[in-house]
């Protein structure tokens, strides 16, 4: 009896586990998820996968962004390995007193400008904050000037920095006031 409730015991942690931590993305098993989260009042999932390994040639490296439902993809950005990586472009921004950072991955799609984001702010007028705000999602500029924001809820995997290792274009601002 108290081997049978062991095993049984061990089964659980091992599902709940799994359970606990497997989340929807795009990405396949092969690809680093490099941002992934649900929408705010949606079940839509945006994923940026870096395509390749480490060990692969740089041309074979790419990122790709994926917005909609899990195996209904309504965009994917590049479709294929066919359009080059200085397509995105990847920006940091940091000021160490003031407690800032952010992480902007920038490409266009047409004539509309898409800006996967992730900000973090610790402090307030250099005064140490009690929690960590954090504000993540995808800003989409119209060709009209019309910004429509689409905010993140919580559960945000966020591994922007590891993009900019196959970057031709990247901008890193730091501002140390």
């Amino acid at each position: 009896m108290t081997k049978q409730f062991l095993r049984c015991t061990i089964l659980c942690l091992v599902a709940y586990c799994s359970w606990a931590f497997s989340f929807d993305t795009h990405c396949k098993d092969e690809a680093l998820v490099i941002f992934n989260c649900h929408l705010e009042n949606s079940n839509k999932v945006v994923s940026v996968c870096k395509i390749g390994t480490e060990n692969s040639d740089e041309q074979e490296q790419y990122l790709q962004y994926t917005f909609g439902n899990i195996g209904k993809a309504e965009l994917v950005f590049p479709k294929k390995n066919h359009i080059k990586n200085s397509q995105f472009s990847f920006d940091r921004q940091y000021g160490k007193e003031a407690g800032y950072l952010e992480y902007n991955l920038t490409f266009y799609v047409g004539s509309n400008k898409y800006e996967v984001y992730w900000t973090e702010v610790s402090k307030i007028d250099g005064v140490p904050r009690e929690e960590v705000e954090i504000s993540s999602g995808v800003g989409v500029f119209t060709s009209a000037g019309k910004r429509i924001n689409l905010q993140c809820s919580k559960d945000v995997t966020q591994n922007l920095e590891s993009a900019n290792t196959i970057f031709v274009r990247n901008v890193d601002w730091a501002n140390e006031q």
